[in-house]
């Protein structure tokens, strides 16, 4: 069956699980709303600003797990959510961006509102790419949402040219996905970890700080779960507050970072920080330990 690439675009998002969508129209993402419009599946979150839509998306992907969705226009829809992206990426959330974008014939002539967002983007994102043909729209948007969920979270700019969302094309939406120069690693490291507990266990005064460690829901649940069998005393920074119940931890003010590890320099601290498999021993001869945990639900 032949269908446009707009449809095919809300078929993906069927397929991908987006129940939310946030989303500002414009004239080059026209059609997206056309094809979206009467669809009951998906809710369309309209802001009052491209800015807010993302940062919005980005807090809807922190507190359930989810991959957050965000549709805009070319030109200034796009670059509006600069800031957004930069913030989700850098926190490791889970984010994919759709920005219209003027005909392919037209990319590089200086259209109206027409913006390099992926040569803009692609410094603070994980992946970016423009859609030049109707036949690879498909294997596209389902990279970007692989790409976007897997290994180290982050966020995929897909840039999609009006032709594009116009053309028709085959409605088949893959169910899986091979990229051959991206193979996540999405095993724990066992000798990692036996390295951490063993710090634990020898520690005359462990002491923990979590920080950084609430990107989802479910990797919330599990913190929680992990810090209510530890038997020594640990806090959280101020940003973090709230996560633990207040008999488990205390919160730290900024101005006593400082001072708090002047003082427990003697001790083993365990620092989680939920960015990558990775366990670091300063050389400066302190007794601390940094634990990196994988930043990926499926470990």
């Amino acid at each position: 069956m032949l269908i446009t690439g707009a449809e095919l675009f809300v078929k993906a998002l069927k397929a991908e699980q987006t129940d939310t969508l946030f989303a500002y129209p414009g004239g080059q993402a026209i059609d997206l709303f056309n094809a979206l419009f009467g669809e009951n599946d998906i809710d369309v979150i309209l802001p009052r600003h491209e800015q807010g839509l993302v940062h919005a998306a980005d807090g809807y992907a922190r507190s359930t797990g989810k991959t957050g969705v965000c549709l805009v226009t070319s030109g200034p829809g796009a670059t509006n959510l600069v800031t957004g992206i930069a913030t989700a990426n850098y926190d490791s959330v889970p984010l994919v961006c759709f920005t219209g974008q003027v005909p392919t014939g037209l990319i590089g002539n200086d259209a109206f509102q027409e913006v390099d967002i992926v040569g803009i983007t692609r410094s603070i994102c994980k992946y970016a790419v423009t859609v030049r043909k109707r036949g690879d729209l498909a294997a596209v948007i389902k990279k970007a949402f692989y790409i976007a969920r897997t290994g180290k979270p982050g966020v995929v700019v897909v840039d999609l040219p009006k032709d594009v969302q116009r053309e028709y094309g085959s409605d088949e939406y893959p169910k899986e996905i091979e990229i051959r120069g991206y193979k996540p690693n999405l095993s724990v490291h066992g000798g990692q970890l036996k390295k951490a507990i063993e710090a634990l266990n020898h520690g005359k005064n462990p002491y923990s700080w979590w920080a950084e460690a609430w990107a989802s829901a479910m990797r919330r649940m599990r913190c929680l779960s992990l810090q209510k069998q530890q038997a020594f005393p640990s806090s959280l920074p101020l940003w973090e507050k709230g996560q633990f119940p207040p008999p488990m931890t205390s919160t730290l003010e900024i101005s006593e970072y400082t001072e708090v590890m002047r003082l427990i320099q003697p001790l083993v601290i365990v620092m989680f920080f939920f960015y990558r498999n990775k366990i670091q021993r300063p050389h400066n001869g302190q007794n601390r330990l940094l634990c990196h945990s994988c930043n990926d639900d499926s470990c």
